[in-house]
């Protein structure tokens, strides 16, 4: 169970829906639309798309599951998980639609029983962001109980199916290691709920500020990084990301607290001469 939205927008009538073309090509011209649309060349980098039958799934983030876009009977429906990520994501989601509707002259349907559309959090149609992040701290709160009633460890939160690692922890995210104590604290409201989001959710502000960009670069080294010298361009490309998306947050605010130990790491295995083994400690705390 998770938050989330599915909503649609018709197409128009008749074999080239209004002068968009086709279906496959609306499909095209928005993914080939999609960095511009992002509206920031460093978030750009670290998203990616990928066919799917009669449209397209979008990483927004690397912390949360495809967007997917699919053309159905005349309509364009956009259907999306945002709990891994955080109200942050979500309401980026929902206008990052809202400008894919002003460029090609559509109009998104947020509520519609009969078609099963819904914002679960209420945010397309209210536009309220605080009303947005309670939503997603009662959720939170609710599923910290839930996950109080097992005996279990290692409890793997949204992520990727098949990810494993040995820890010891009560549970692990994108965002690192929990102990049951945490949880508790999140449960019983003992810890403020807006702080247990902070701490949770990657992308918890509306804004991408230097969080955001801490928390990206922490997702990455968590869940993407192969901690060993690239092999291939795309490893390549998941470590310059990372070292990235540190940097840029450093640029915002520079007496944020990064990790030292784990940018050095990742900036040698660049290098000419990379380590032959991780350190033995870490991976981001």
């Amino acid at each position: 169970m998770g938050l989330g939205f599915k909503i649609g927008a018709p197409l128009p009538a008749g074999p080239r829906l209004g002068g968009l073309g086709s279906p496959e090509l609306l499909i095209q011209k928005i993914i080939d639309g999609t960095p511009a649309r992002i509206g920031d060349a460093g978030h750009a980098a670290i998203t990616a798309w990928g066919s799917a039958p009669n449209g397209v799934d979008f990483i927004l983030h690397p912390a949360e599951e495809p967007l997917e876009l699919r053309t159905v009977d005349g309509w364009l429906e956009a259907t999306a998980k945002t709990s891994s990520a955080g109200p942050g994501y979500h309401a980026f989601a929902i206008e990052w639609l809202d400008r894919v509707a002003a460029e090609f002259n559509l109009a998104w349907h947020f509520e519609d029983e009969a078609r099963e559309y819904i914002d679960e959090t209420g945010f397309a149609t209210a536009r309220d962001f605080d009303a947005l992040c309670d939503q997603f701290s009662h959720w939170f709160a609710s599923l910290a109980g839930r996950l109080l009633e097992t005996e279990a460890t290692e409890l793997a939160l949204a992520l990727p199916v098949g990810f494993q690692v040995r820890t010891g922890a009560f549970a692990i995210s994108s965002m690192g290691m929990w102990e049951r104590e945490w949880f508790e604290g999140v449960a019983n409201r003992s810890t403020a709920p807006e702080t247990a989001g902070r701490a949770y959710f990657p992308w918890w502000e509306r804004d991408r500020d230097q969080f955001f960009w801490l928390n990206c670069a922490r997702v990455l080294a968590w869940v993407d990084v192969p901690w060993r010298a690239p092999q291939g361009d795309q490893e390549t490309r998941i470590i310059e990301n990372t070292l990235a998306c540190f940097a840029r947050a450093r640029s915002l605010d520079p007496a944020l607290e990064l990790p030292e130990a784990e940018i050095a790491e990742l900036s040698a295995l660049l290098s000419d001469d990379p380590p032959a083994r991780p350190a033995q400690t870490g991976i981001v705390p």
